[in-house]
Order: C-alpha cells, then structure tokens, then sequence
C-alpha cells in the first residue's frame, strides 16, 4: 500500500500533487507539535493530525514496518506528512482509541463501517474488536447494514446473526446505501436462503402436526357454527378467529418467516377479533365468546414450530 510521503514545517504550506491547499488541524490533542508528535497524518478530506510514531506502531504492526522503511531525509524542524485515504472522523475515531483518551461514540452505521475497514487495512486489533462489538451492539437495529458491513469484514458470525434478525422483515422491503457495499453473489444468497425459510414456515401453517387440543381447538363440536371444522377438512373444530387468524398468519409467513411475525399485532388482531357473535341461531348458545387469551396461547405454539423449522433450513456462508 502507497504512501505520499513529504517533509513540512508549517500545516499552511502542506502541499499535494504540487498545487497549494490549506488544510486544517484537527481538534486538539492532535493539534500540536509541542506535545512530542513527530508525524503527520493527514486524511481524504485535508485535515492534519499530530500523531506519534511509538503509538502508532504499538495500535498498529501494519504502521510499524512502514516507520522502519528508509526515509527522505528532511531538514531540521521539519515533520514527515503522511497521506492517508481515511476521512477524519475515520481516524479520529482510530487515534483516540490508540491514544488514552475515550473513543467517540458511533453515531451511524456506516461509521462503524469506515473504521471497521481502516481497522482491518492497518491491522489494528484493538480497534477492530471495538468496532466489532458495536457492529453486534446494531444487529437488532439495523440487521441489514450490520450484515453488509460484517460481509466485506469477513465476519461469518455477524452475518447469520443479522441474517436471523431479517427474517422478520420481507425482502422487498430491503432498503439501504449500504447495499452498495454488497457483492451480487452475498446477496443472492440472502435472498435464496430468506426465500427458503419462507417456505418452511409458510408449509407450519398448511400442517396440522403441531396442533394439540386447547381451548381453542378440539377433535370433536355440538356446533358447526360456533366451532367451525377446518377448511383443510381435517378433524379439528375451532371457533371462527382461529381459522381466520391461521389465514393471516399464513398470508404474513410467506414473506416475513419468523416466530415474532405471528405475533404481531397485525397478524393476532385485537381482542374484538377473537370475540364471537353472543347469540347462536343453531345451537342456542348465547353470550359472548371470548378467546383472546386462547388465541394468544396457540399464536405461541404457532411461533414454537415456525422457529423450529425455520432453524432447520441450512444457513449458506456468506463469506466464502
């Protein structure tokens, strides 16, 4: 990897590519020479930083060979200026974990990005681990950019992770800068494997192999009307909501394949939905049947099965 490499005494004449340019000087601590800094980094976006070469090459084996090359011998006074293609809030981040200060917060995912990759282009451990660790800390948040940014850092078990959190999430709702970052065949991927597990856990709903007699559900009924047989015709009475809620559930599986998509307040309803009519013309039955809590109790055992057979669908590699 290229360095310009140039000798300066004052930050206001730095030049590149021989044209003049007025750089800045970073915010202060690496905003001073007197502090024993003896070379200059400076970024994509023309900031300087005062910086140290023993630190750097502490952070940093990648820094260490660099300093042990040869030289261009410079005069007295003057400080080496190094040309890095980081922005400065890149390797802000970096020289503050390096250095004893405290680290910046992330404020966006595609700044764990950025450092994420200077990391692992300086060979800087520490640094990567950090930002690893808040890659994870995004995953619930934003599983889609943790898992572009986990794929083009090599970090299979990020990947599957946010690939499991996206489950709850229909592919066609996949929006992000980050998709940018995405090779063709990473995203294929995805999109197969996610399409996989959505015909898993669509097939939980068609099957009744899960299903166990409840308050909501039974073998046998007085009423056709009140417990209404499957429409699959198989031998399972159930009042009304329940076949109703199993058509939604169904409908929500086929693009979002998760136990916490039958759940959601679409897709088990209201209460009034899993209310039935207070007078029966067939049987006689009156008041109001309410199964809310019934309905809960078999969406849970609906979300057990779906996890389950959505866990059996092999996961591919993503960073192969």
């Amino acid at each position: 990897m290229a360095f310009s490499l140039k000798f300066k005494s004052s930050p206001k004449t730095l030049t590149q590519s021989g044209e003049s340019s007025h750089p800045r000087t970073a915010d202060a601590p690496f905003n001073d020479q007197a502090t024993g800094a003896d070379i200059i980094l400076r970024t994509s976006d023309e900031v300087i930083f005062y910086t140290h070469k023993l630190i750097l090459s502490f952070a940093s084996p990648f820094f260490q060979d660099m300093f042990r090359l040869p030289q261009p011998t410079g005069t007295a006074g003057q400080i080496a200026v190094v040309d890095i293609s980081e922005d400065s809030r890149t390797l802000e981040f970096i020289l503050r974990f390096c250095y004893p200060f405290p680290p910046p917060t992330f404020k966006t995912v595609s700044e764990i990005r950025c450092v994420l990759e200077a990391a692992l282009k300086y060979d800087m451990a520490g640094v990567r681990a950090f930002a690893e660790t808040s890659l994870n800390s995004v995953i619930d948040e934003n599983p889609l950019d943790a898992f572009v940014i986990a794929c083009r850092c090599d970090r299979e078990d990020i990947c599957r992770l946010a690939a499991r959190r996206l489950l709850k999430y229909s592919m066609r709702t996949f929006q992000s800068e980050e998709l940018r970052n995405l090779t063709a065949y990473q995203y294929n991927k995805l999109t197969q494997w996610h399409a996989s597990c959505c015909l898993a856990a669509y097939g939980v709903v068609s099957g009744r192999y899960w299903f166990e007699s409840c308050d909501i559900l039974r073998r046998t009924s007085n009423c056709s009307k009140c417990w209404m047989q499957d429409p699959g015709l198989t031998q399972w009475y159930a009042p009304p909501p329940l076949w109703a809620y199993l058509g939604r559930a169904r409908d929500a599986l086929a693009y979002c394949p998760s136990s916490v998509t039958v759940a959601s307040g679409n897709v088990l309803g209201s209460k009034d939905s899993w209310r039935t009519a207070q007078y029966c013309n067939y049987c006689g039955v009156s008041g109001t049947g309410d199964y809310s809590n019934a309905g809960r109790y078999f969406s849970e055992l609906l979300a057990r099965e779906v996890e389950r057979v959505v866990l059996e669908v092999p996961i591919p590699d993503f960073c192969d």
